[in-house]
């Protein structure tokens, strides 16, 4: 049940960065490394949310041009990684990260090869 799920979160994550043109879609992407004081940027203003009507409307008309959303036809994904190393890594806290392949199955014939990164989860019992 956790590999499936795990499994269709990892498809929709790199068939999204795919489509999006986000290049490497590996998930999850490393932290940025610590900076020493002198090194600090003055921080960004943050972003006003929810945005203006006029850009939402703008980005849902750019999504919905993208090819994911062209079509409400299910697609087939093939994902490649050695799932029995992947299953024997059962502790919780684990943050290893395994190699793997996305393919996004076109008439029969799978697409070129997206380098992913697969990770378990757990869920911690009852204290």
């Amino acid at each position: 049940m956790i590999v499936r799920s795990l499994l269709s979160v990892l498809a929709a994550v790199g068939l999204a960065a795919t489509l999006l043109g986000a290049g490497d879609a590996t998930y999850p992407q490393a932290p940025p490394a610590p900076q020493t004081a002198q090194a600090a940027k003055p921080a960004k203003e943050p972003k006003t949310w929810p945005p203006d009507a006029e850009s939402l409307k703008k980005r849902r008309l750019e999504a919905e041009a993208l090819p994911l959303f062209s079509s409400l036809e299910p697609f087939d994904v093939t994902i490649t990684a050695d799932f029995k190393a992947v299953q024997r890594d059962r502790n919780v806290d684990s943050k290893k990260l395994y190699p793997g392949t996305l393919s996004i199955v076109t008439g029969g014939v799978a697409g070129p090869a997206i380098p992913i990164q697969l990770r378990t989860r757990g869920k911690r019992a009852p204290q």
